[in-house]
């Protein structure tokens, strides 16, 4: 029993040696950082070329092992999903080239069958023809469709693991056969749409290990700023890891099935600093997520209900199952639904910003500028609810084919109303063949609100279980 026990403890060691080794020394990049790369209304300074990618920011140990040359990475990806997406487009609206256009242009292209109704219908000045919601536009430039890739040690795992998941008669995964990388990177066959679904609920658009700086403004139906914020969200992948420790975070998370842990602290405003979420996702279909809010002010911890997980965000227009266009557990417990493909087709959408150039203009109702455009392959997934008590009747999900990341998330009301919207603008860094979070948009259609939202996400490989205990949660004073 001994020898075992010492075993086991020398294992831990080895694997707390292998992180530290690999992570190198902690490094902490604030707010005050950010404001002065971009604030996040009214600045069209180009993020990532303000800080270089984050080679400005990152420890030189740490940014080295993060990057690949992109030819390679561009090849294998190539080869694993099967297409370059260059290839498959430019078959619809075909008078629409590379160039730039404005208003005076909406009738005489055909923007309505190559956008996405959502989009051609925020190609629009502030209030006309809909809701006074934030982040219409009236020019946008459309630039060459780009083929956009993932990280090698994300394509190598793919590559590695191709057709060991399975789903079960239901389509849900069945957890045990699943290791890491993209589980289904050309999905086929009758349970397609759950395959493009697990491919994005298992992405590689961050790192396996990765802090944010989120900031927030809330516009009311006056184009008036009614509530701004600022917090610090630390995600960690603890299964199906291609960095080490990999593909298990540790030992605890392979015996708990644990798929990911997310912390927020609230920084502002003051009224709810402190405050803080945490949600733990599993692998296994029949465990439902497990989230907690601390509240700092009465120094208490509430668990969160699959039903909880239904209320709205404190300072936003979405839900806690709303996060990231979509984080509702995939379980077979507590409200499943059904996935179908509505379509299969290119469309025009916001291109990854290479530069991080996109601004919020508050001065002219919120117009979003300096947006760029690109004809992409996407999959439109739709996810019907089975059960009337949930808040929402249907989503229907925008999904990228050639990266399996979600940029658009349409959800509609018990009633068959449009309720929310939630739009990500994700950013591309070739380098380290990563797709990050960039900007959002979350726009509520009952009450007519909106909230813009910027969360540049920087790989954090020292993140540990003390950054994500419940203990983190009660860090606010």
């Amino acid at each position: 029993m001994k020898k075992i026990t010492c075993f086991i403890l020398f294992s831990i060691s080895i694997l707390l040696i292998a992180q530290i080794a690999w992570a190198g020394e902690r490094y902490q990049i604030k707010q005050t950082d950010y404001d002065k790369c971009k604030k996040l209304l009214d600045d069209p300074t180009p993020f990532f070329t303000c800080n270089e990618n984050w080679k400005k920011w990152i420890p030189a140990e740490v940014y080295d092992k993060l990057i690949y040359e992109p030819e390679k990475m561009k090849k294998l990806w190539a080869q694993i999903v099967g297409f370059k997406a260059p290839d498959v487009v430019g078959k619809i609206a075909t008078e629409i080239k590379p160039g730039k256009y404005t208003l005076a242009d909406k009738e005489k292209y055909g923007f309505d069958k190559l956008m996405p109704e959502f989009y051609y219908n925020k190609f629009n000045q502030p209030g006309v023809n809909g809701p006074n919601h934030a982040g219409n536009f009236t020019e946008f430039e459309v630039v060459p469709t780009r083929q956009y890739y993932l990280s090698m040690p994300a394509a190598e795992a793919t590559k590695n693991n191709q057709g060991k998941t399975r789903l079960d008669d239901k389509g849900y995964i069945q957890d045990e056969t699943y290791i890491s990388g993209y589980p289904f990177p050309r999905p086929s066959g009758p349970q397609k749409g759950w395959q493009i679904l697990y491919n994005f609920d298992k992405n590689y658009n961050e790192m396996d290990s990765v802090i944010f700086n989120p900031r927030a403004a809330g516009v009311n139906s006056n184009f008036k700023i009614d509530h701004q914020s600022s917090g610090y969200y630390a995600l960690v992948k603890t299964s199906g890891r291609v960095l080490p420790p990999a593909p298990w975070f540790d030992a605890r998370a392979k015996k708990m099935k644990e798929q990911s842990i997310l912390v927020y602290e609230a920084l502002a405003p003051r009224d709810e600093f402190g405050n803080a979420y945490s949600l733990t996702k599993y692998t296994d279909a029949d465990k439902a997520n497990n989230g907690m809010v601390y509240y700092n002010m009465i120094r208490r911890i509430r668990k969160i209900s699959a039903s909880d997980s239904q209320d709205q965000l404190i300072g936003s227009d979405a839900c806690y199952d709303d996060d990231s266009g979509f984080s509702q557990g995939i379980t077979r417990s507590s409200f499943p639904f059904e996935v179908k493909i509505l379509e299969e087709r290119e469309y025009l959408v916001p291109a990854l910003t290479l530069d991080g150039s996109p601004w919020f203009d508050s001065k002219e109702k919120f117009l979003y500028k300096n947006i760029k455009f690109e004809r992409r392959p996407v999959y439109v997934l739709e996810l019907k609810e089975l059960d009337s008590n949930y808040i929402y009747s249907k989503r229907i999900l925008y999904i990228d084919k050639e990266t399996f990341s979600l940029f658009l998330t349409m959800n509609y009301d018990q009633k068959g109303r449009l309720y929310r919207t939630y739009s990500i603008f994700q950013a591309f860094l070739p380098k380290m063949g990563l797709l990050t979070w960039f900007q959002d948009m979350q726009l509520d259609f009952i009450d007519t609100h909106s909230t813009i939202d910027d969360s540049m996400g920087y790989p954090a490989p020292f993140l540990n279980r003390r950054d994500l205990s419940v203990r983190r949660l009660m860090k606010g004073k």
